[in-house]
């Protein structure tokens, strides 16, 4: 059987390199992979059994079961212990503002009798809504803070390079990385060849399905739908190029990049679809943890603007002091408590409400902030930014198809596999 050429079946698991030897077994297993994707809907998505984990050498990068497996534990590797001191700082900032408004400051007047009736009634609101924006924020600090962002494995074998590869091009200088690439590309274009062919068969057998079903009648919604998915173009391969008009390729990782994936220094792995490192979730914000993200941003903003405007009368008429015989206003420490937590709410919301501004312009137009700033490759290549498919889509991209739970922590929103987008271009052309 002709599999073609054979640059990246050889994958490795912990530096683990699978030799010649071994070649049958591994061409076994790419044919059982091969068998299970064209039986499935989404055929570029490899799942594997629990039995047949064991004797897989590889991990699939799109198949979201390994992300969940491997990704934590990869992430937990990569941080060292003063990764943590921003992210500390952060979480103890957080828990003394909301600490300091719920139990310094609503709950003295709430259980104050000297107070009326009604203003007692109104912080015990208070309390309950800021308690509930405290657990929008708290959560999708958490998840941001230990969701893996989406790593590209370096055993993959649709991504990963051998260690003799990398040798064998290392050796030959400066254009060990342009003759790789080549190489690339023709397993690429080989791949594309055989994914083509197998789609073809599926189309067949569809249309014999569809035509059996027109003429008794019982199928003219499926032929309907099945024509608004071809209008709507999926990259099948990568759409993004390097400098030189060329596949991606790390040279740190040595793996062939997915679209919209950077290398990132601190985790020392490939992201999908990385937007940036932050210190503050000693984390790196990716595919997989954006929306926490987002919300993080969105809600945070919004809790400091509420404690600034549920403070503000408080402040300023009942915070006058017991005035002392030489003219000084003396304050409790409560009170002093209090103004920093309404000066260092006010300015923490209005610094991230600019941050969130800026980010939900990212969604609107289906980019991020590498890609922004990279943007000018993207109108030099395709005239256009490849990803922007819409508002609506855009949002529901990276939100979530229910706009009930768009602002939800608790729904991830996790649209695809991300490694392939809805795109404006198809195999390197516009559409």
């Amino acid at each position: 059987m002709d599999i073609g050429p054979k640059y990246f079946h050889m994958g490795r698991r912990d530096e683990e390199i699978i030799t010649i030897d071994d070649e049958l077994e591994i061409q076994e297993l790419e044919n059982k992979q091969l068998n299970s994707t064209s039986e499935s809907d989404n055929h570029h998505i490899t799942t594997i059994s629990e039995e047949e984990e064991e004797d897989n050498p590889y991990s699939t990068t799109t198949n979201r079961e390994h992300q969940s497996k491997r990704g934590p534990i990869l992430l937990k590797r990569s941080r060292k212990w003063f990764d943590w001191i921003f992210s500390v700082i952060a979480t103890f900032l957080i828990f003394w503002v909301i600490t300091s408004y719920l139990f310094l400051y609503c709950l003295p007047i709430i259980f104050n009798s000297s107070i009326t009736t009604n203003q007692r009634i109104l912080h015990v609101v208070y309390f309950i809504i800021f308690s509930f924006i405290s657990t929008l924020v708290l959560y999708p600090y958490y998840k941001c803070t230990f969701t893996h962002p989406g790593i590209v494995f370096k055993d993959d074998k649709d991504y990963a390079l051998t260690k003799e590869q990398v040798e064998k091009y290392k050796k030959k200088g400066v254009q060990f990385i342009q003759d790789l690439e080549r190489e690339i590309d023709e397993v690429m274009n080989y791949r594309k060849k055989k994914e083509e062919e197998r789609n073809g068969e599926i189309r067949e057998k569809v249309d014999n399905n569809t035509t059996i079903n027109n003429s008794t009648g019982t199928n003219n919604e499926m032929s309907e739908e099945g024509s608004d998915d071809e209008n709507r173009p999926m990259v099948d391969d990568t759409i993004e190029l390097s400098s030189r008009g060329r596949v991606r390729v790390c040279e740190k990782c040595w793996i062939r990049k997915p679209d919209r994936a950077h290398h990132c220094r601190q985790l020392n792995a490939c992201v999908l679809k990385m937007d940036h490192y932050c210190p503050w979730f000693a984390n790196c914000i990716g595919f997989y943890n954006y929306k926490y993200f987002c919300l993080f941003l969105c809600w945070t903003s919004m809790g400091g603007f509420f404690v600034n405007a549920t403070m503000s009368n408080y402040l300023f008429k009942n915070l006058s002091g017991n005035q002392s015989n030489n003219g000084y206003r003396i304050y409790s420490f409560i009170d002093v408590n209090l103004i920093i937590v309404y000066v260092f709410s006010f300015c923490f919301a209005f610094a991230l409400l600019f941050f969130a501004v800026y980010h939900f312009k990212l969604i609107l137009f289906n980019t991020t902030t590498i890609e922004s700033m990279g943007e000018r490759r993207f109108y030099e290549q395709y005239g256009c930014h490849p990803y922007d498919i819409g508002f609506l889509y855009n949002i529901k991209s990276v939100l979530g198809n229910n706009p009930l739970t768009w602002l939800s922590p608790f729904h991830d929103g996790v649209q695809g596999d991300g490694v392939r987008f809805l795109s404006k271009v198809k195999h390197n052309n516009v559409v």
